[in-house]
């Protein structure tokens, strides 16, 4: 059979993917307390040590390190205090706190980026990546597409580790597909929330902590978290033209959303690994999971299995009696392929 005779493959990745090594909601409060300690250990400056990231600009390390750790000091309260740090993000988003907003999530990606430089990387991804690869240039099949839910950069790691052995920084667009590029019968990868890390001008991304794939800190890994907490959130100055690259499901435009539908409407086979199809994103997932129409079998590979198809059939009720294949419970040392890949 041909590559493009193979029916369309469609893997939805949820927090359950990286529980190995990242926090799940429940977890992710004392995380964040143990990230913040990290830094304020990790990262110690002279009382007149100062970065200058462009020229005529300068400031003190110390100042833009206590403006981060009192940050983290409120990402950790929102975590402990809501559901989500979506939802509380949404919150302020609707109170039109647009300031806010912008502050939770740069904490929020530089907690994810610290947090996996520590942890390292799901040992699933790895063996994921290299029983799907092509050895032609590491190509993903044509029929394979991804859809994430999740911000961090586990995948990313783990392909950039694989194919680019001697690589220090991480380059993410693979798992970002432009959409106004995309086409159908390629390889695509969505991340609905978006990721964490940079995004620059011309679509290029970059970490917010440097040389992200190796394991050892240096003081010069942070300064770029430094500069973009003091300029462009503490003195609200646009100095480098970019943003952190976050960019929750709930506020993407309406085209957006009917681009994604577009491209995976022709799913025959979906996968779910480690999603829980949460309430606060039903009307996201209902849009984009009836789109495909095309559907003929659904895999869910999760701890709780059960709960996760019975919050699967919510969306799509005629599912009931036509049978969803749950993967055992006891075998979520890997991640789950399909015999139709």
């Amino acid at each position: 059979m041909s590559e493009s005779e193979l029916p369309q493959v469609t893997y939805i990745f949820g927090a359950g993917a990286s529980a190995n090594v990242l926090p799940t909601i429940k977890g992710l409060p004392a995380r964040i307390k143990a990230v913040r300690e990290f830094i304020d250990q990790q990262f110690q400056y002279d009382a007149e040590e100062y970065h200058s990231p462009a020229k005529d600009h300068k400031f003190l390390k110390n100042e833009a390190k206590d403006f981060i750790l009192q940050g983290m000091d409120r990402l950790f309260e929102v975590s402990s205090g809501h559901s989500t740090i979506d939802t509380y993000a949404k919150r302020l988003y609707l109170n039109r706190r647009s300031t806010e907003v912008s502050e939770l999530v740069f904490f929020l990606a530089l907690y994810f980026n610290i947090e996996q430089k520590l942890v390292g990387v799901d040992p699933r991804y790895d063996t994921f990546l290299i029983s799907i690869l092509s050895s032609d240039a590491y190509r993903f099949p044509k029929n394979l597409k991804f859809l994430t839910w999740n911000y961090d950069s586990q995948m990313e790691i783990a392909h950039s580790r694989l194919s680019r052995i001697n690589s220090k920084d991480l380059g993410s667009g693979m798992f970002s597909t432009d959409l106004s590029r995309a086409e159908k019968d390629e390889f695509i990868s969505v991340k609905i929330n978006g990721t964490s890390d940079f995004k620059a001008r011309f679509d290029e991304t970059m970490p917010i902590v440097k040389n992200l794939l190796m394991p050892d800190f240096s003081q010069e890994d942070f300064d770029g978290a430094l500069s973009f907490a003091y300029y462009h959130l503490k003195e609200r100055k646009k100095l480098f033209g970019m943003g952190v690259n976050i960019n929750f499901a709930w506020y993407q435009d309406h085209s957006v959303l009917s681009k994604v539908t577009e491209l995976y409407d022709g799913t025959e086979i979906l996968v779910v690994i480690g999603y829980s199809f949460p309430f606060f994103n039903r009307e996201i997932d209902r849009k984009i999971i009836r789109a495909m129409s095309k559907l003929k079998k659904i895999y869910i590979q999760d701890c709780q299995p059960e709960n996760i198809k019975s919050r699967f059939l919510s969306i799509l009720p005629d599912w009931q009696e036509r049978g969803i294949q749950i993967i055992a419970v006891s075998d979520v040392s890997e991640f789950f392929l399909p015999p139709e890949l």
